[in-house]
């Protein structure tokens, strides 16, 4: 069970909040939202009070009025929301765009951390990403002929294949297990919902993945090595230098049944290792959220059933563009967009 609330900072910022204990932040990946940490919250809610917040312009969060937003921007807001909610030294838990967020809410708050937890974190040369910032983000305006959809079910279906997925030759293929179509779709859902936004935090984080941001934390800090992670080979990269006696490691196998509980244990060991969080008791009372989403018209044919070839992404644009040719009040296609997305929530 989870409560959701909606906070003022002064923008939207959507939250999910789990269990009871000491708190500890979630920062979820880029283009995705606190709901894909909903599993791995649900395990740590039997120890921790689970603060899960959809960053800035993702899930139900309004994006910041700045442009090109820097790492920095993004943590302030939530130092601003922490504050309000009254959390003290909370752990924190990033995984890609999110431990980017980590790393960089240690550096502007060292004494308002208890200890970080980096997964899928990553050391990147100046010139690979330069050259990965070059192809990673394609355009995702919705277009009528649906071809946005095309170019984002090559990039998903290719995540898994290729790091990075724009580079398709043998030198970045992978060797991880294919996901099953459910996820893939899941993750599509989340880049449409982002919207033709979806790259501003992604990319914010790409130019925040360097070891010298980590070397600058003071705070206790430990780097998940996850086995099965796509980006293993420059998470070990992070290994290669002289680190700073407060960052340590610890290994997670491959095994994805098996994932959660190892990283809940050594969150649980580190950080629940000193006295002070065990006897904490932090609660939350901010009012539920009250999110509104548009009704699907009943007159529409079932829905695609998803498949790996992602056709059935143009058969589902296709119906929808043709309902809409027959409203009196034609719809924008940014909100044929999130039709789209209601119709498979």
């Amino acid at each position: 069970m989870f409560t959701q609330c909606i906070l003022h900072v002064p923008q939207k910022l959507h939250l999910r909040i789990y269990g009871k204990g000491p708190a500890l932040i979630l920062f979820h990946p880029s283009p995705n939202s606190s709901k894909m940490m909903h599993s791995f919250a649900s395990i740590l809610a039997n120890h921790f009070t689970v603060i899960c917040p959809d960053t800035p312009g993702y899930g139900h969060s309004e994006k910041l009025p700045i442009q090109n937003p820097s790492m920095k921007d993004y943590v302030n807001t939530f130092r601003k929301a922490f504050d309000e909610l009254g959390i003290n030294r909370p752990a924190i838990y990033g995984s890609a765009t999110g431990a980017q967020l980590a790393i960089r809410y240690g550096i502007e708050y060292p004494n308002q951390v208890g200890h970080i937890f980096l997964d899928n974190s990553a050391h990147f040369t100046d010139q690979e990403r330069a050259d990965i910032l070059k192809s990673y983000f394609p355009d995702l305006t919705p277009k009528e002929d649906g071809s946005h959809l095309v170019q984002l079910w090559e990039m998903v279906s290719n995540l898994f294949k290729y790091f990075p997925w724009c580079f398709q030759d043998e030198a970045h293929k992978l060797n991880v297990p294919s996901p099953p179509v459910e996820m893939l779709h899941s993750i599509a859902m989340d880049y449409l919902f982002a919207g033709a936004d979806y790259y501003i935090a992604y990319k914010a984080a790409f130019h925040h993945e360097k070891i010298d941001y980590i070397q600058e934390l003071t705070c206790p800090t430990t780097v998940l090595r996850w086995k099965g992670s796509i980006l293993k080979k420059y998470t070990d990269r992070i290994f290669e230098y002289d680190l700073n006696p407060n960052i340590g490691q610890a290994d997670i196998s491959a095994d994805r049944q098996s994932r959660f509980s190892e990283m809940m244990d050594c969150i649980r060991e580190k950080f629940l290792s000193d006295d002070r969080y065990n006897s904490e008791d932090f609660k939350i009372e901010k009012p539920m959220s009250n999110e509104v989403t548009q009704s699907i018209d009943q007159d529409l044919a079932p829905r695609p059933i998803p498949e790996m070839s992602g056709e059935y992404l143009l058969s589902a644009w296709s119906s929808l563009i043709k309902h809409n040719e027959n409203r009196e009040e034609k719809m924008k296609l940014s909100d044929i967009n999130l039709q789209l997305i209601q119709w498979y929530t």
